[in-house]
């Protein structure tokens, strides 16, 4: 029975190709070309194997069908209505493509032929037009009547217009490209008086708000905003024209906007002040960020799931390696000591990077908060250099504090903060040959306190400086140990000092080292909570 499916599904198949051919050959006019002949008959004699394949199944059938179904008969019918037919339609195309090849060189020979006419109508159009304005002049005069009120004459002026005229023309000819590039751009741009009333649409508007420009110039682009935005717009547009507050004007940010059907859409808003013959005006840039939304939803929800997935049986196997590496199961022969600690290594490396990717993902979304509380500074800086002691102590690297360190008070959360120093005194320590010394230290710099990392490795490449804080980033500096490791850690650590209302930086020189630091500010001074100052990076609010 599916044999008998299948035989009749290419049927059809070879039939709606049949008829598709014989009706674009119909339509184009190819009835006299020998390719497209051949390539219909050798359709034609393929549907007729199937055909013959279809009565094999019914013994009823054979009996009107000429070649019966013995095996000799059975090969007949496959070099007949297959071989035959696909060696047609092979042969069809090979006369045919160079035909279609032949047409597609004469076209592009007649399009260069009907442009080179074009430009030679348009420059002797233009210097028709030279010549007519050089000889045109502005006039201006009064009729003169004789005593008997006749006709006598006219007394006036005349002035020649030839260069205000040429001026003229220029300006328009400037305005129609503007106006060109303006609709040729994809994102949606919109331009509006002081006042907020739209003043131009262009077709990137409407394919992302799907009005017609007739149904919004003139109305106020609240319109196009909803409800939740519509009652803060005056108040951003008053703020900007009298105190020069910007929150939206020459920022980029992100919002959500509101089509003609009423869905709303996430959109990303660039604002620019300019002046047109002494109006004051604005026009917005606006892109449609749905997909970008979506797949940046669907790419952090997967690594979240995967990760806590990973997460759950990592732990497990952590700590059970950790206890067998412990001795807690006796002593282990040497050899399989050796495989448990690496085992337990790696497990330990994977542990840190699915928190990485957590803590990324946290960060993206501004749901990364803090528990934020007055801490002195002096005993966390402490308690920063004992923690990574024991593998530094291992590499033969020495860390120390600075005793002069200001023994300040900040408002911080402990936890993320030495996370930033693992990040820091991790990376110095990798970067420090046996013997060197990686120290830490803190200075007060206009009421906020600025910590240093400092290390004597060989220094950061230029090349790579910039992408120093980016996400999964490595560099390749000769003399640094070989620490494999996700490349988040520092992405995660400017995120956490920013999100404490404070900066990170760094000074590097090839071959003395690297200096990395980041500021807080005093406790004294934190009268935002740092939390919600990192959320609003993400939010747009504020």
């Amino acid at each position: 029975m599916l044999d008998i499916s299948l035989e009749i599904a290419s049927a059809f198949a070879v039939t709606a190709v049949f008829a598709y051919v014989v009706v674009a050959g119909r339509r184009h006019g190819l009835y006299g070309d020998r390719g497209w002949r051949h390539i219909v008959t050798g359709f034609g004699l393929i549907l007729l194997g199937c055909l013959l394949d279809i009565t094999d199944n019914f013994p009823a059938l054979n009996v009107f069908v000429v070649i019966g179904d013995t095996p000799i008969e059975a090969v007949l019918e496959k070099i007949f209505g297959y071989l035959l037919g696909f060696v047609l339609v092979f042969a069809g195309l090979w006369y045919w493509i160079p035909l279609v090849g032949g047409l597609g060189g004469e076209t592009r020979r007649l399009t260069g032929y009907a442009k080179n006419l074009e430009a030679q109508v348009s420059q002797r159009t233009s210097d028709l037009e030279i010549a007519v304005e050089q000889a045109r002049e502005e006039c201006a005069g009064m009729p003169i009547f004789g005593e008997a009120g006749d006709f006598q004459g006219y007394r006036g002026t005349a002035a020649d217009v030839t260069g205000a005229k040429r001026e003229e023309r220029d300006l328009e000819q400037l305005e129609v490209r503007a106006r060109a590039i303006v609709d040729g751009v994809f994102d949606a741009v919109i331009t509006m008086d002081e006042d907020g009333i739209i003043d131009t649409f262009n077709p990137g508007a409407q394919r992302c708000f799907g009005y017609r420009p007739d149904e919004v110039v003139g109305q106020n682009v609240k319109m196009l905003m909803p409800e939740s935005y519509r009652s803060e717009h005056d108040t951003y547009l008053r703020n900007f024209l009298e105190f020069g507050r910007a929150k939206v004007i020459g920022i980029g940010r992100e919002f959500e906007g509101q089509r003609k059907d009423g869905s709303i859409f996430p959109i990303e808003l660039a604002v620019t002040q300019t002046w047109i013959s002494g109006a004051q005006m604005f026009t917005g840039i606006v892109r449609d960020i749905s997909e970008r939304k979506r797949v940046d939803r669907i790419q952090s929800e997967f690594i979240s799931m995967v990760s806590h997935e990973l997460r759950t049986p990592l732990t497990s196997i952590q700590g059970s390696l950790g206890l067998i590496t412990g001795g807690f199961v006796g002593e282990l022969p040497e050899k399989v000591d050796e495989m448990v600690k690496i085992a337990y290594n790696n497990s330990n490396r994977l542990v840190r990077l699915v928190n990485d990717i957590l803590d990324i993902e946290k960060i993206a979304a501004g749901m990364m908060n803090l528990n934020a509380r007055p801490l002195k500074l002096l005993p966390l800086l402490q308690q920063a250099i004992d923690a990574p002691r024991g593998f530094a102590d291992m590499l033969e690297v020495r860390l120390t504090l600075d005793p002069d360190s200001p023994d300040v008070t900040v408002n911080a959360d402990d936890e993320r903060l030495l996370q930033v120093f693992a990040n820091l005194l991790s990376n110095a320590v990798y970067c420090s040959r046996e013997g060197q010394e990686v120290s830490v230290s803190a200075v007060l710099e206009n009421n906020r306190v600025r910590i240093f990392v400092m290390d004597h490795g060989p220094g950061i490449p230029s090349e790579f400086q910039a992408q120093v804080f980016e996400k999964f980033s490595h560099a390749d500096m000769p003399g640094r140990r070989n620490r494999g490791g996700t490349g988040l850690g520092l992405s995660i650590a400017k995120a956490i000092v920013e999100q404490h209302g404070g900066s990170i930086g760094f000074d590097t020189e090839i071959g003395k080292g690297t200096t990395f630091h980041f500021d807080l500010p005093l406790h004294h001074q934190s009268a935002v909570p740092a939390s919600w100052q990192f959320r609003s990076l993400f939010s747009g609010t504020g």
